[in-house]
């Protein structure tokens, strides 16, 4: 099989296919995943994706959300991204940017709350 820098087979990983930053991933403790509840800047569904990253938690894999805010294509509706990706129970850490020093006060209450 081979691996390329940004995907990874369906048939080598849990069915699907998803977007990576890693090669190969197999062997990898963690995976770097596009997911928000949107669709945005993503490799499939929210659920197709979501049924992947609950697989590879359950298999041990540390799982980073990415895009959670869609490059910012959905940042006017960061609070439900953050509330979709936190209650799946399968993401341990997303990357999020900031343009404005208020964005970081409101991402930790939307964090808080959900």
């Amino acid at each position: 099989m081979q691996f390329d820098l940004f995907f990874l087979r369906a048939e080598a990983f849990l069915g699907r296919r998803i977007s990576l930053h890693t090669q190969p991933v197999i062997k990898d403790p963690f995976i770097l995943a596009r997911i928000n509840p949107f669709g945005v800047k993503m490799d499939g569904t929210p659920d197709e994706v979501a049924a992947v990253l609950e697989q590879a938690h359950a298999a041990g894999k540390g799982v980073l959300g990415m895009k959670i805010a869609g490059e910012g294509r959905v940042a006017d509706k960061v609070g439900e991204s953050l509330r979709f990706a936190i209650a799946l129970g399968a993401i341990d850490a997303m990357p999020i940017g900031f343009l404005e020093t208020r964005e970081i006060d409101e991402a930790i209450a939307h964090i808080a709350a959900a």
